[in-house]
């Protein structure tokens, strides 16, 4: 049976979807996954800000550089491979918590790291954020995957198209997350959300193995621009942490904390996340003049009249989407 384009369009596209939702999903079941973890509040205010900006900063680092990965290594063996990551943190994530009970009854008592005793609280929580950060990675990779098949297999005058629909997805997806989200804390139990990836999973990669079995290869895959996927991801992560660790100036007491929490907690972040982008800059634009190897980003599309303007909008759109979630 021949596979057509658009059904390779549905095929990613339900990846793409999957991923968007578990972005957001959280953020209408954060009461019952507080209670379950044992966290208190206000004074564990960062640990609950951690169990969404753990997703965010890895679903954001892996996106700089799986496209190139894929370029050389195949876009269906990355594409399978990043829904498969996302099965097994969903997987995870549901029996987080019997996981940090059977971790602490392995333990001695009183064990200590770093100086501190381990509590099955401080087990649990761990365990559950190493399977949000899984579900993020195979998440976040299989957006810029996506976005690479659909530029293989389309020809220009029809690539536009077929990239808006699969924004269009992703977009759906961040929207039907909070909604989704409350329906199951409201009938069910925040685990089903997982539970129910499961199987969508399953199918997105017994068909991503089905569908994408004829991509084109490319003949001599181009070599990884570690320099910039390093300096353009480590950038990003430092400013998410930064963006993170701000949201906790709106709980000071006076000026002084604010002050406090800016100069230990945000500018080092911001400082840190502008000179890696100035980094990945002078690098791309070194590669880019040499001609030996292809930079990770052509910087020259921004000079472009209609790009620029294009990914400015596209940003505003999604800043303002996450603002009224979140």
């Amino acid at each position: 049976m021949k596979v057509t384009q658009r059904t390779i369009l549905w095929v990613v596209a339900l990846g793409v979807f999957v991923a968007a939702d578990d972005l957001t999903v959280v953020t209408t079941m954060l009461r019952p996954i507080i209670a379950d973890l044992g966290i208190t509040l206000p004074d564990q205010l960062d640990k609950v800000a951690w169990i969404v900006n753990a997703y965010l900063i890895a679903y954001v680092g892996v996106m700089p550089f799986i496209g190139r990965v894929s370029d050389i290594i195949g876009r269906r063996a990355v594409y399978i491979g990043s829904m498969a990551l996302f099965l097994i943190g969903s997987i995870w994530i549901p029996y987080s918590l019997q996981m940090g009970q059977w971790l602490v009854a392995a333990l001695p008592p009183g064990y200590e790291l770093f100086g501190n005793i381990l509590t099955q609280k401080d087990v649990t929580y761990a365990i559950f954020l190493v399977g949000r950060v899984l579900t993020a990675l195979g998440g976040g990779a299989m957006v810029p995957v996506s976005m690479a098949v659909i530029a293989d297999i389309y020809r220009p005058e029809r690539r536009a198209s077929a990239l808006g629909i699969l924004g269009a997805v992703e977009t759906s997806g961040w929207v039907w997350g909070p909604l989704y989200g409350a329906l199951l804390v409201r009938f069910l139990t925040w685990q089903w959300q997982f539970y129910f990836n499961i199987p969508l999973a399953i199918i997105g990669i017994g068909l991503a193995w089905w569908a994408l079995r004829d991509l084109p290869q490319p003949e001599t895959p181009p070599k990884l621009d570690w320099g910039g996927a390093i300096s353009l991801t480590l950038a990003l992560l430092a400013l998410n942490i930064g963006l993170s660790n701000s949201g906790a100036a709106q709980f000071a007491e006076n000026l002084s904390d604010i002050e406090g929490i800016s100069a230990t907690r945000t500018v080092p972040y911001f400082i840190a996340a502008a000179l890696f982008l100035g980094l990945f800059i002078w690098g791309e634009r070194r590669l880019r003049r040499d001609g030996r190897r292809q930079p990770m980003l052509d910087l020259s599309l921004f000079a472009r009249r209609n790009f620029s303007p294009a990914v400015l909008i596209n940003f505003f759109v999604g800043l303002m989407l996450i603002i009224g979630m979140v």
